[in-house]
């Protein structure tokens, strides 16, 4: 659980000044959590225990998603990523 405040709370306020792409790391599995998430405006949702492999496609994808959107003919290069752990995802 994230102090202070939960993920849609934290989700609402970004939403309120960035369009940037949100991807949900959770613990709750039930369905109407994740349909509530996505309608929220998150991008993806992954729910715990998950694959580090995987959630790095998942936001190499996301990026090449945004690329395609904004337009930008350069593309989103991702280098080999190293992934930092905060706490116990």
């Amino acid at each position: 659980k994230m102090p202070r405040m939960d993920g849609m709370d934290l989700l609402q306020r970004v939403r309120q000044k960035s369009k940037m792409p949100v991807i949900f790391l959770t613990s709750k599995d039930d369905e109407i959590d994740e349909v509530l998430g996505l309608r929220m405006g998150a991008d993806d949702y992954v729910k715990k225990p998950f694959s580090q492999r995987l959630l790095v496609q998942r936001i190499r994808a996301l990026l090449r998603r945004q690329d395609a959107i904004s337009g930008d003919a350069s593309g989103v290069e991702v280098e080999e990523t190293k992934l930092m752990v905060r706490g116990n995802l």
